[in-house]
């Protein structure tokens, strides 16, 4: 949990990164903020990885290597919800305008790869 801290602290909501709008940005740092700072310490505890929380989903487009905006941990999926409920293998929220039900399973994706990555 540490390091996870750590590393948000290392960024700035003000620069975005991964080519990301500077308000999509600021939603993500705050959202993994948010995550990190109410559910992380029961998070990692129960087994939850680092990309499961934080991780980008990046695919080849033709042949560029693209974000996939929200379909990466559960951080870049939230987009502003606080909503969040978790277990040790579930965590489900309501999405912030349409108010529809979210999940994200643990272990799902084992590939995604930390926001404070660069590529």
């Amino acid at each position: 949990m540490k390091l996870a801290r750590n590393h948000l602290a290392s960024l700035d909501p003000a620069r975005p990164m991964h080519g990301l709008s500077p308000l999509r940005w600021k939603q993500l740092f705050y959202d993994a903020t948010w995550l990190l700072d109410g559910f992380g310490q029961a998070a990692f505890r129960d087994g939850w990885t680092v990309s499961e929380l934080f991780g980008l989903w990046w695919s080849w487009d033709c042949d560029v290597l693209a974000l996939k905006d929200g379909w990466g941990g559960i951080a870049d999926r939230l987009q502003g919800s606080r909503s969040l409920k978790m277990t040790a293998d579930r965590a489900h929220w309501r999405r912030m305008f349409s108010g529809e039900r979210d999940q994200f399973n643990r272990t799902a994706h084992l590939d995604l790869k930390p926001l404070w990555e660069g590529l």
